[in-house]
């Protein structure tokens, strides 16, 4: 996760708006999470290069957290409201639903 375009250039150096296929191949993707979409615009990224995923919906986010926190099971009637409500501050956001669950 970047929150300041520093953090960007170690990890991305001069290629990734002149030439991206010097820093990985063709056809290849590079991941960027962040929070600030300014981070991104600063550092030259174009609109059009930036992905938004949408958040996992209920059931689908309870569904990932119970696979992660319960191993596939529903959690017990004494656990339900707990992640429920754990499901629910995560907002359904996946990598946070399986590193809380983990």
């Amino acid at each position: 996760n970047v929150d300041k375009v520093d953090q960007l250039k170690p990890l991305l150096g001069d290629y990734i708006c002149h030439k991206p296929d010097d820093l990985v191949g063709g056809g290849s993707k590079i991941v960027v999470t962040t929070r600030d979409k300014a981070v991104l615009l600063r550092y030259k990224m174009k609109e059009h290069q930036i992905y938004y995923p949408e958040e996992l919906k209920d059931p689908w986010s309870l569904k990932l957290f119970y696979k992660h926190a319960f191993m596939h099971e529903p959690p017990s009637f004494e656990l339900l409201h707990l992640a429920k409500e754990v499901a629910g501050i995560v907002g359904g956001l996946p990598l946070v639903l399986v590193t809380i669950g983990s």
